[in-house]
């Protein structure tokens, strides 16, 4: 259980907040900064947020939470980037049924 919590802390600190933080600047950082999102940087990024966002929708189809039955470090260091999705952040989680349940 360790490693595995170990290995989702990693994937998030390495491919998921840097996926999420595009969205987030683009959508949230730069309008309060009075500056236009760029809807080309997320459009860019989008087949790489969707394949991360496959990755944990298809982990949560088997089980409730990223590691076994009972919430642990891992599902809340992978949601802390997410934190801003409704309505400022705007990722796009409809594909992915699993991770919007939460």
């Amino acid at each position: 259980m360790r490693a595995d919590i170990n290995r989702w802390l990693l994937w998030e600190a390495a491919h998921w907040f840097p996926s999420c933080y595009v969205y987030l600047v683009e959508n949230v950082v730069k309008p309060l900064l009075k500056a236009e999102p760029d809807r080309a940087v997320t459009d860019k990024e989008a087949p790489n947020w969707h394949r991360l966002a496959n990755m944990l929708d298809e982990r949560l189809a088997k089980q409730r939470w990223l590691c076994g039955d009972k919430v642990t470090l891992a599902n809340i260091a992978v949601a802390a980037p997410m934190h801003l999705h409704p309505p400022y952040q705007k990722l796009p989680l409809d594909a992915h049924p699993n991770l919007k349940r939460g």
